[in-house]
């Protein structure tokens, strides 16, 4: 078994073992005629907001509170305990009413936001892979609008040296919007190649008509084709990660105010909290 492997079986059994514990811990309060309620609700909450902090943790790098890798590892793991904690203090039961309802929907869609964050993330890199130059997300735009100007650039500087426009027109009527122009929605829905490929084919095709200096630039053109559609799939593929990232992090906020908002009550019917 590789020691990856390992340390993600090591660490699951952990939170296991500690959500087990939890539960006779829960049981031990039970017995004594405590409020199991609240105190699960206490550890509760504290687990809610220590999950929330790895958020402050990523924009506070400059601090000495630890690497991130680490702080990710007890953000997936203390977020599987927090959701075996959180079955056990509904009681394992449907909520009831509406606020109870709106609480534990928002639990539930955090929770799910953070598996598929989950997911997302380690599949990213993978697909990511396939690119030859991956380049951060800040900087496609930037790449894009330069490789639209020297395409543009380079099929006018054929025409000057050869004074035909069979490369030129096949520029604008096919390849300015492509390289001008970021992909339409459908494309980040269901990302495919096709019209990289049908482009190229095209251009080969084509060749058999192009003088020496249009051949020249269509098999540069050739290679910038390819670096945009590169550009367009790292973007998208990256573009989806920062989706997630707001949404799971409005999601916890939201989270946070509810659950505020409840144990405030909850204190405060148990005569509390003024």
């Amino acid at each position: 078994m590789k020691p990856f492997a390992r340390r993600r079986l090591r660490s699951l059994a952990i939170a296991f073992l500690v959500v087990v514990g939890l539960g006779y811990w829960l049981q031990w309060i039970d017995q004594g005629l405590g409020r199991r309620s609240y105190m699960s609700g206490y550890v509760l909450y504290g687990l809610v907001a220590f999950l929330a902090a790895f958020n402050v943790r990523k924009k506070l790098p400059t601090l000495p509170l630890g690497n991130a890798s680490t702080w990710l590892q007890l953000h997936i793991y203390v977020g599987l305990v927090t959701a075996g904690l959180f079955v056990m203090h509904i009681g394992w039961r449907l909520p009831n009413g509406w606020f109870e309802c709106m609480l534990a929907t928002s639990f539930s869609m955090t929770t799910v936001s953070g598996i598929l964050g989950l997911i997302m993330t380690r599949r990213t890199p993978q697909m990511l892979n396939r690119v030859r130059d991956q380049v951060v997300y800040e900087r496609v735009p930037i790449l894009r609008r330069a490789l639209a100007v020297r395409s543009r650039e380079m099929v006018m500087q054929s025409v000057a040296d050869s004074g035909a426009t069979t490369l030129a027109d096949f520029y604008a009527g096919r390849l300015f919007d492509f390289f001008a122009r970021p992909r339409p929605f459908g494309y980040y829905l269901k990302p495919s190649s096709t019209r990289r490929k049908r482009l190229l084919y095209d251009m080969k095709q084509l060749d058999r008509y192009l003088s020496v200096p249009e051949r020249d630039a269509c098999e540069q053109l050739f290679a910038m084709v390819r670096e945009k559609d590169d550009l367009d799939f790292q973007e998208m593929q990256q573009r989806w990660v920062k989706l997630w990232l707001f949404l799971h992090i409005a999601l916890t906020y939201v989270l946070i105010v509810l659950a505020t908002l409840h144990g405030v009550l909850a204190l405060s019917h148990r005569g509390d909290v003024l």
